[in-house]
């Protein structure tokens, strides 16, 4: 027995989920008098010859049951079919990985017995549809799709896809069903109307006079010059031209009916082709329109054909993504590469030889047993200093540690990755981003046919890069998913200088290991020192330390390279051997496994050797080393001259501030804080050769940084090798330096030694000398400027921010620089406008209003800081260059100090009012009054008019920066400072800016936005303030008692709490008003009455002379196109404020007001049960 179906009439159904990895979506959509189940259904006592009775499908047959198998079901009825729906049992089988769904509409032309007929016309559904298919695509986006369409549901496809190309970019979803869509099936459509058009008006009518609830829409939209049906046309055929996919179509060959007058075809073939040349395959199907969709079999020559032109597309779909998978894959790929993460490896020394193999050893720490048999984590600690990451290194790079992995496998072989963080270079080489970036991007690199997995993330992400989040889901479903075997140890070096919590990096790398099957195996090696977190994280797996490991490397590193020496050799060769035993002895010894001193002490040592001084001298030296890496970082100090001492300063307060910069940008830094360099303009003749790479000499500045930092500050490479970089970076010498200088006490007595040495010596902070830095790159042509990595674009963001540490860190401010670098940044920008108006967006046009866009007059009143994207505000800054009075206009235009804070205030969400609270605090005046003339007539305005004028213009509908609360906390703040209630703001109209009333502007623009308390709140703040000044609400508002109503629309949109605030302070409510409010009741009155009163309407409901359902009825027939939920808007939500006992108190009403309340409201016009019965009536509409 067959497997029945279960179909739902309205909206989706899957047929067929496609399997765990579907490879494309089949969407049925049925036509006019269609059904999502019996339109594709073969019925086993149908015939492709003309049918001698019905029509269209209306009316009955003569044996009295219901055509075509009506059911009398509503909206979410569901049908089961058997083996005669084709979809689910033949194209299921023969696209097993097809996603296969049908889509259900009401298009009955008459509605027998199922209820009142769908309203709603092509266009309406099809907007319904496509909302629809997005949802069911909100986890398959981008996944290719084709559409299935009989009859009319080729016009609603149609429609539906040109909706989408005209969706805003913001509704991806919408968007994306027609990039996906790659074919376009249509059986019968009627692309320029259907031959019975007329006939069906003309049925329609018979079937009104019948009785019978109708949609006529539809049936007048297939007429050939139905407006809707040409724009239908005219769009379509511009995605056809333009869009990815192809179309094939089906026409019938048989008639409707074999009477004369229906028989020949509904759709002819010149209405049911589209006429394209090449994109465009047309096919006959001998079958009438009803049928020419529904298969017998998989022999059935319809199915055969329409089987053939899916097998089609498919085949040129491959070809299409034969050519575009492959630059797809590559844009997923080289998300995750983050290049800067290569760097670090390059940067470690390579181990010494014959060093580090005790790793491998049988009786050595245990690595061998794990590598070979082992599983789960290993844990490398180690000092400070201790080699950990020259032991990483060697095992990533050395062919044992693979041999021993794939010891135990008998086919494959394992994947070794490594990965290092460093707190010495950019942030995110210091970050679990950065490493999950690196890892998923080795993994990609060696195992290509991870790929798909990683697209299917790409596609489906919400943002353009990567979160933490994403990347670990990624990581972790790579070793669910992935269909093979799969062998992957990763080396993880440095995690002591993660930046966040290694918590969360702890937890992702045991649970990879703890995937681990016989077919898929993940182990991780990390290094770091032993804090105390990182014990906690770490306690149960396997572990080794460095420094009870090292002894006899460190003997081997200290006499190989003492031995580079042709002097040190003479003394080891000569009878001095024993001497030199016992320095390099003595060196091992005090070393405590700590290679970097070793590195150090043997730098130092080798300088004695050249320096000539005797065997005695050189091992009197070595006793005065300081034992410990902070003692020798100080004792390497002493060694620069006093000459020096401002470069040092500024090229370690520089790598402390502002990470690792390139060479060429130390030089910029060191050319505009120092004496010694001075970069010169390019001559032009260079072939565009930035001159800033030609001071660059690798040796020269290694000697230098050598002489100025006592060699506590070295030359590095980079991967990253452009045009702007030489591929050369300056760094600490290790993190141990980093950290020895941001020790509190190791900084300020090292900044206090140089100052106690050379008193000259200007001190001020690293991040002054990088802003001095970017002053200088601005004044540089453009050519020159070529030569550093840095651009306009993000120069905004990295002012504000060395601005604001300097102010944090040295409690002042450095004034003239930040004027000079406002002064050039302005001159930089675009228009010639205030540059920190442009932060945080890419799209100015976009965010700030055109007559903001205009040169500025003065820059002295430190308007970039109002507007830094920081809590901070640079206090020191503002307080030495701002006025008082906060309604000085401060360019051409006229905009104020209050006038940016407006509208920047859209983009500092939560922000605005400790903005203002600060400008307040400073003694900044806020009662004072300016004439503002922007294009309006003139209006006197203090600080609050002018704010709100500006917020009015800038008032964005972006969900993440909407902040209409924050705007309605600032506007309480300037009322509790006795600002003017009834002062005036300027609104900005599409006919241009009018002056409006302050307390309307609150009324009725911030009425939508804000919650209702808050909004009392501001009104009985305006009423406090105009109550000390006699003011009466005619005043507070400018307007009659009788007009302050008219400026919302209560019947839909007012709330009773605003209502009754309104009337308690003396507005009234005119004719005018109630009329509004009345007149949903007027009109069923005058419909039905024939405009007697309510009462009767009410007495008659009350003794039953008419029924809830006729009376609901009555109403919906009135309003029925507002629906039942329109209905109650318009009925209950609009008429409970004045229904409400409060608002029924006479002198509330104007005189005409109060006539028409007792003749149409139905509290004041009933008593008794009748009343209270039909005021539950209304409540039902909620």
């Amino acid at each position: 027995m067959s497997k029945l179906i279960h179909v739902t009439e309205r909206g989706f159904t899957i047929i067929h989920d496609g399997g765990s990895r579907p490879d494309f979506d089949v969407v049925f959509m049925h036509g006019i008098q269609g059904h999502p189940l019996r339109t594709w259904t073969h019925d086993s006592t149908q015939t492709d010859e003309p049918k001698p009775r019905r029509f269209l499908g209306l009316g009955k047959s003569r044996s009295g049951t219901l055509s075509r198998g009506r059911s009398r079901s509503g909206q979410g009825r569901h049908q089961d079919f058997d083996a005669g729906f084709w979809p689910a049992h033949l194209l299921k089988k023969d696209f097993p990985n097809a996603r296969i769904l049908t889509y259900g509409y009401d298009s009955q032309v008459s509605n027998f017995f199922g209820g009142g007929a769908n309203q709603n016309d092509i266009v309406t559904i099809a907007n319904g549809f496509l909302n629809d298919l997005a949802a069911q695509r909100v986890d398959a986006r981008c996944r290719d799709m084709m559409i299935v369409s009989h009859s009319m549901g080729g016009l609603i496809t149609k429609e539906a896809l040109r909706r989408a190309s005209v969706a805003p970019e913001t509704d991806g979803d919408l968007r994306d069903v027609l990039d996906s869509t790659f074919a376009l099936i249509f059986f019968g459509t009627p692309h320029r109307g259907g031959a019975y058009t007329n006939l069906g008006l003309t049925i329609t009518k018979m079937a009104k006079v019948a009785g019978f609830s109708v949609n006529d829409q539809n049936i007048r939209d297939l007429k050939g010059s139905s407006p809707v049906l040409t724009l239908i046309r005219e769009g379509f055929s511009g995605l056809l031209e333009s869009g990815p996919f192809y179309v094939s179509t089906f026409q019938e060959s048989v008639g409707y009916s074999a009477h004369g007058w229906m028989d020949g075809k509904v759709v002819p073939n010149e209405s049911s082709e589209i006429g394209h040349p090449t994109k465009e395959r047309r096919t006959f199907i001998h079958a009438n329109h009803m049928n020419m969709c529904r298969f017998r079999n998989e022999h059935d020559d319809g199915y055969i054909k329409m089987k053939g032109e899916i097998e089609r597309h498919l085949e040129r779909r491959s070809r299409r993504i034969g050519d575009v998978q492959g630059e797809m894959h590559s844009r997923c790929l080289e998300s995750f590469n983050v290049r800067q993460m290569s760097n670090r490896v390059l940067q470690i020394e390579n181990a010494h030889r014959e060093t580090l193999k005790w790793l491998y050893e049988e009786d050595g720490p245990g690595l061998s047993e794990w590598l070979r048999s082992g599983s789960g984590i290993f844990w490398i600690q180690g000092k400070a200093g201790s080699g950990k990451s020259t032991a990483t290194k060697f095992l990533l790079e050395n062919s044992q540690t693979l041999t021993m992995l794939n010891h135990s496998l008998a086919v494959g072989s394992w994947l070794l990755l490594g990965s290092f963080f460093t707190d010495r270079a950019e942030r995110i080489q210091a970050s679990w981003e950065g490493i999950l970036h690196d890892m998923i991007y080795q993994l990609l690199g060696h195992c290509p046919a991870m790929i798909d997995i990683a697209y299917a993330a790409y596609l489906k992400r919400r943002q353009d890069s990567w979160d933490i989040d994403s990347l670990e889901k990624l990581l972790l479903t790579f070793f669910t998913e992935f269909d093979g075997d799969i062998h992957v140890c990763f080396l993880i070096d440095a995690l002591d200088e993660h930046d966040g919590q290694h918590g969360r990096m702890s937890d992702l790398l045991h649970e990879l290991v703890s995937m681990s099957t016989e077919s898929i195996q993940v182990k991780v090696v990390v290094a770091s020192r032993p804090h105390n977190d990182l014990k906690d994280l770490f306690a149960g797996d396997w572990t080794l330390k460095m420094q009870e490991w090292t002894k006899t490397d460190i003997q081997m590193y200290v006499a190989g390279r003492l031995s580079r020496q042709l002097r040190w050799q003479s003394f080891k060769n000569g009878c001095a051997s024993s001497t030199v035993a016992e320095v390099e002895r003595a060196i091992s010894k005090r070393a405590q496994g700590v290679f970097l001193w070793v590195r150090l002490v043997i730098d130092e040592l080798m300088e004695g050797i050249r320096d000539g001084l005797s065997l005695q001298e050189l091992q009197a030296l070595v006793s005065t080393f300081p034992g410990g890496l902070d003692d020798f970082f100080g004792h390497m100090l002493l060694k620069v001259k006093k000459e020096h001492y401002q470069e040092l300063v500024v090229i370690v307060e520089t790598l402390l501030r502002g990470g690792t910069p390139t060479a060429e940008y130390l030089l910029l830094v060191l050319s505009t804080n120092t004496k010694p360099i001075q970069p010169k303009d390019c001559d032009g003749n260079d072939g565009g050769i930035p001159c800033a790479q030609k001071m660059i000499d690798p040796d020269g500045l290694a000697r230098r940084l050598q002489s100025r930092c006592g060699g506590l500050v070295e030359v590095a490479r980079s991967s990253q090798i452009t045009k702007t970089d030489a591929g050369i970076v300056v760094q600490f010498l290790h993190q141990t330096v980093k950290e020895y200088f941001l020790e509190r006490r190791s900084l300020e007595s090292f900044l206090g030694f140089i100052n106690y040495l050379a008193p000259g010596v200007d001190l001020p902070n690293g991040h002054y000398f990088i802003l001095r830095a970017s002053l200088e790159w601005l004044k540089m042509t453009p050519q020159a400027r070529q030569g550093f990595p840095i651009t306009l674009e993000g120069l905004p963001s990295a002012i504000f921010y060395h601005a604001q540490m300097i102010e944090s860190q040295l409690n002042r401010t450095p004034t003239d620089l930040m004027q000079a670098l406002d002064s050039w940044m302005s001159k930089q920008s675009d228009h010639g406008v205030l540059w920190p108006v442009l932060l945080d967006t890419d799209k100015k046009e976009e965010i700030i209003p055109p007559w903001l866009l205009r040169p500025i007059v003065a820059m002295k009143d430190g308007q970039m800081l109002l507007l830094a994207p920081s809590t901070s505000l640079l206090p020191y800054y503002i307080q030495e260059t701002l006025t008082d009075d906060m309604t000085k206009s401060i360019c051409a235009s006229g905009v104020t100090q209050f006038g940016y804070l407006a509208c920047r205030g859209a983009l500092l969400t939560g922000l605005l009012l400790d903005r203002v609270n600060f400008l307040i605090d400073c003694g900044v005046n806020v009662s004072r009054s300016q004439t503002f003339n922007n294009g309006c007539p003139s209006i006197s305005m203090d600080a609050l008019g002018i704010f709100v004028s500006l917020h009015s213009t800038c008032y964005f509908s972006d969900d993440e920066t909407h902040d209409p609360v924050g705007h309605m906390a600032v506007l309480r703040r300037l009322l509790e400072l006795s600002t003017d209630p009834s002062g005036w703001c300027v609104e900005r109209t599409e006919a241009g800016e009018v002056p409006i009333r302050l307390a309307e502007h609150f009324l009725v623009d911030f009425g939508d936005d804000v919650r209702v308390p808050d909004l009392i709140r501001v009104l009985d703040l305006l009423w406090d303030q105009a109550s000390t000044r006699s003011l009466s609400i005619a005043d507070l508002f400018g307007r009659k008692p009788s007009q302050i109503f008219e400026l919302r629309n209560f019947q839909t949109d007012g709330t009773p709490e605003t209502a009754r605030w309104l009337l308690n302070h003396g507005a009234t409510i005119s004719s005018e008003v109630a009329e509004e409010i009345y007149e949903p009741f007027m009109s069923v009155l005058q419909q039905k009455y024939g405009g007697s009163s309510f009462a009767e309407m009410v007495r008659s409901f009350g003794a039953e002379g008419m029924s809830q359902e006729m009376l609901e009825e009555t109403l919906l027939q009135a309003y029925g196109h507002r629906g039942r939920n329109g209905l109650y808007t318009e009925l209950y939500q609009g008429y409970q404020i004045l229904l409400a006992s409060e608002f029924r108190q006479p002198q509330y009403y104007e005189a005409d007001a109060r006539k028409l309340a007792s003749v149409y409201n139905p509290v004041w016009a009933s008593k008794g049960e009748s009343g209270k019965a039909f005021w539950r009536f209304l409540s039902s509409f909620r």
